[in-house]
């Protein structure tokens, strides 16, 4: 039972920096992670102020006027730039009232509590699922912080106690996200787009990912369909982005969104993400379905071309996988967008010119493709993490070194040299690099007229590595019924 305490109201803050976003397609998400806490907060009693610096300059003096009733404050990171921002907005709160209980939660911490917890901006850490441990943590700290937080994942300024990582479960959200607690004006891109996500976790094991500390499961379908009714009927909004770690995970249940939707009028344009090998797995009928229900692009992790790549990092998929996605979408104009990872632990110069030949078919088969190319960096938590570490990798020591560790914009000119790579083969890396499609935008001759391959050379794996975008297969497969 939730003691009585004068304080009940939980500030959660997502870290940033305010940006002019509103371009065509680029925009910031909804803070998905605050507004699945906050609902679960408020269901059990507690109100909630969602602070998204990316999106409000104003939020210091938001903060600073209800001051008096916050019960503690709670910043999420993951590891690179965000740890930055989430030190600047813990050490505001610090300067706003230095009693408020800050409490760390997200990646970073989860993989860290340890060095988090003894930050002198962190008073407590909240490893895994917040929804787990949330309740237990306010009722401790409206109860006067007195007696243990004897919580399997909760860490308390000065007591030390190990954390032993627990696969962990979402629980069942069946009422939409908190979209009351933000203004959905200040997330509306040029072309009206609203992401959500109808899935937590992924059903799959790449290496390089985090996200199999966590199980999948689905949102109640009736949830999913509420929220889409809420932002396409309620919100306005005309193209949504299914933010899902692999949104066609289920064919049955894909199928099912769409013409539900379908069949009560709702029209929207939409995106989502898929895996190399998912559309083939759907029949031709269903197929032409999902092509003409409004999908406008695909998102995939194709990571390599090279089947030796593929298998090192668990992928579960091959090269022609991803040469026979381009060729559906481009027969459906469906525009598509591709990762390939550079700097993969142990990749050779043969992988990437395998890689090469792959997104050269990529932007034949499907001129609208865009091919981004981050440049791999090691993510906490991940098996490809551990790898670099056993090849003499160093990994930043304090919060500070870590949200300077990481560059969203890194490239392959601000590489010394791969750790299993000598010199002279590094050389040769980079030659091969520079002089392909990853090192120029190229124009493509494609039946008589010239179309451009959008190639992006900038970017990180670290954004793909904790997010939605890929993940580890622990149950189920891909595409199934």
């Amino acid at each position: 039972m939730k003691p009585k305490n004068s304080r009940n109201l939980i500030i959660l803050v997502h870290p940033g920096e305010v940006t002019n976003w509103l371009w065509e397609d680029n925009f910031p998400f909804m803070p998905f992670e605050s507004l699945f806490l906050a609902r679960y907060l408020e269901e059990h009693g507690y109100d909630v102020m969602i602070v998204d610096q990316r999106v409000d300059g104003e939020w210091k003096q938001r903060v600073r006027g209800v001051v008096d009733q916050i019960l503690w404050v709670g910043v999420t990171a993951i590891s690179g730039p965000q740890v930055t921002d989430a030190l600047k907005a813990a050490a505001d709160i610090r300067e706003i009232d230095a009693d408020l209980p800050i409490v760390w939660g997200g990646w970073h911490p989860s993989f860290f509590p340890e060095k988090t917890i003894n930050h002198p901006l962190a008073d407590f850490v909240v490893t895994g699922i917040g929804e787990l441990k949330v309740v237990q943590l306010s009722e401790f700290i409206a109860g006067g912080m007195k007696g243990e937080l004897d919580v399997p994942g909760l860490l308390k300024k000065g007591v030390v106690k190990p954390v032993v990582p627990v696969k962990e479960k979402f629980t069942d959200l069946v009422e939409i996200p908190a979209y009351h607690l933000i203004d959905p004006d200040k997330y509306r891109s040029k072309n009206n787009m609203a992401g959500l996500i109808t899935a937590r976790g992924c059903p799959f094991r790449c290496s390089f990912c985090t996200i199999a500390q966590i199980a999948y499961i689905n949102r109640p379908i009736e949830s999913v369909l509420n929220e889409i009714r809420h932002l396409i009927g309620d919100l306005g909004f005309e193209y949504l982005n299914f933010a899902d770690g692999h949104f066609f995970a289920q064919r049955a249940r894909v199928l099912q969104i769409i013409d539900r939707m379908h069949e009560e009028g709702h029209d929207f344009k939409w995106n989502a993400g898929a895996r190399p090998e998912t559309l083939g797995k759907f029949r031709p009928h269903e197929l032409e379905r999902i092509m003409n229900s409004g999908l406008q692009q695909i998102m995939i992790g194709a990571e390599s071309g090279s089947d030796v790549m593929l298998e090192r990092i668990v992928k579960d998929a091959k090269p022609e996988d991803i040469v026979e996605t381009a060729r559906i979408t481009g027969e459906y104009g469906i525009r598509l967008s591709l990762s390939f990872m550079s700097g993969l632990p142990y990749e050779t110069t043969e992988d990437l010119r395998k890689t090469i030949d792959v997104v050269e078919k990529v932007v034949t088969l499907n001129p609208q493709a865009k091919v981004i190319n981050p440049i791999y960096q090691p993510i906490p938590g991940a098996p490809s993490y551990d790898q670099m570490l056993e090849l003499g990798w160093t990994p930043p020591e304090t919060l500070e070194a870590w949200g300077e560790s990481i560059s969203w914009n890194q490239q392959i000119e601000d590489i010394e040299c791969f750790p299993w790579m000598k010199p002279a083969e590094f050389d040769e890396y980079v030659e091969v690099f520079q002089n392909s499609i990853f090192g120029k935008v190229r124009t493509i001759h494609f039946t008589g007229q010239e179309r451009s391959a959008d190639v992006s050379v900038s970017g990180t794996s670290g954004e793909l590595g904790v997010s939605v975008a890929e993940a580890a297969k622990n149950e189920g497969t891909a595409a199934s019924d």
